[in-house]
């Protein structure tokens, strides 16, 4: 998938305590701000990825405007999975990008966490277990009850 004129898009995995986490990177044609952002989709717990829009959408837009996004997937509430396998997948995404930040070119205090729908839920989850002593907590964090993306103009 193409993230649009200059819009470096890398699928990477991210180790995890469930196994490897699926998540992917947007850089921008311009300079990084310094800050950047770790966006988590919806899909009610048991549907979406990283290819639906809503996640590849705010990636694309946000790199475009010189914020670099990393996209991150959690494991689904199906077959016999619960919580807090799919919050795990999420803190455990959260806490490789924050030990990393220099690396990432992230200027320190200045990682953001988002998410829509579900996604904004289990952000909302681990922004507490991250104020409850389990990482560093982000520059901010915030969350959509709707999937963000393009205006139907309506």
């Amino acid at each position: 998938m193409l993230g649009g004129a200059g819009i470096d898009v890398t699928d990477v995995r991210i180790p995890g305590r469930h196994g490897d986490i699926p998540a992917r990177g947007y850089r921008g044609p311009t300079e990084a701000i310094g800050a950047a952002l770790i966006w988590a989709h919806g899909g009610g717990f048991i549907g979406g990825d990283l290819d639906m829009p809503e996640a590849h959408w705010v990636g694309a837009e946000l790199a475009r405007r010189g914020v670099p996004v990393l996209s991150i997937d959690y494991t689904k509430c199906l077959d016999g999975v619960h919580y807090p396998v799919p919050s795990d997948d999420v803190l455990d995404a959260w806490l490789f990008v924050a030990g990393h930040e220099e690396e990432f070119g992230v200027a320190p205090g200045q990682l953001h966490f988002g998410g829509a729908s579900a996604g904004a839920h289990l952000v909302a989850g681990v922004t507490k277990r991250l104020r409850d002593g389990a990482g560093p907590l982000p520059a901010s964090p915030f969350g959509s009850s709707t999937s963000p993306g393009r205006s139907t103009g309506t």
